[in-house]
C-alpha cells in the first residue's frame, strides 16, 4: 500500500512543479496561444487526476485501518445554546483516556444547528463495550472567575458486525438545568 502512496505523492509533486514553468509562461506571454491554453488544460487536468487518486488513496487506507466489523466511530455535539466547549475527554473500555482541546472557533462550530465533530475512529470487538466521556466548558456570557460547566456520562453500547456510530451530545432537560452528556447510536435504516 505504501508504493501506491508513493507512486501518488511523487505524481502529485511532479505536477506540482510544472505549475510555475506553466506560470511563468503565462506571464510572459501577452495573450496565450492555443498551445499555451492547451499545456494549461493538460496541466489542470493531471493536478485534477493526482488530487483524485490522493482521496482514492485515503478511501483504501481507512478501510484497511478500520474495517467495518470492528470499526466505533464517536462523534461530539452540543445542543445547549451559548455553551463554549473546551475540552472532551473520553474512553472506551479500559482504554487510555483521550482529551481531545477546542480552540474558540471549533467550539463556535459546535453550536451551528446539528454540528458534530469526529473524536475518533477506533477498532473493537463485537460484543458489548463500555463508552465514558467527560466535557469542560463555558457559557459564552459567563464572568472570568465562573466555574467551568462539566458533566460526566458512562454507558454500554453493543457492537455488531456492522460499523458502529455513536454520538455523544451535551444537552439539557430545561433552560435551568445543568448541560449533561446524552449518547445516541445510530442504526442505518433497513
Amino acid at each position: 500500500m505504501s508504493l501506491l502512496f508513493g507512486r501518488t505523492a511523487a505524481c502529485a509533486l511532479f505536477f506540482l512543479a510544472l505549475v510555475p514553468a506553466a506560470t511563468a509562461l503565462a506571464v510572459d506571454a501577452p495573450r496565450p496561444d492555443a498551445a499555451q491554453i492547451e499545456l494549461d488544460q493538460a496541466l489542470q487536468a493531471l493536478k485534477d487526476e493526482a488530487i483524485s487518486l490522493h482521496a482514492e488513496g485515503l478511501d483504501v487506507e481507512e478501510a484497511v485501518l478500520y474495517p467495518p466489523e470492528s470499526r466505533v466511530t464517536l462523534y461530539f455535539g452540543v445542543a445547549v445554546s451559548a455553551l463554549l466547549v473546551e475540552s472532551v475527554t473520553f474512553r472506551i473500555d479500559d482504554g487510555a483516556p483521550q482529551t481531545v482541546p477546542l480552540d474558540e472557533r471549533q467550539a463556535k462550530a459546535l453550536l451551528r444547528d446539528q454540528s458534530l465533530m469526529r473524536l475518533a475512529r477506533v477498532n473493537v470487538s463485537p460484543g458489548a463495550h463500555r463508552v465514558s466521556a467527560e466535557f469542560r466548558g463555558r457559557f459564552a456570557d459567563a464572568k472570568a472567575d465562573s466555574p467551568p460547566v462539566s458533566a460526566r456520562y458512562e454507558a454500554i453500547f453493543d457492537k455488531a458486525l456492522a460499523p458502529a456510530e455513536l454520538e455523544l451530545r451535551v444537552t439539557r432537560r430545561s433552560r435551568r438545568a445543568e448541560p449533561q452528556l446524552d449518547l445516541r447510536e445510530w442504526r442505518p435504516a433497513r
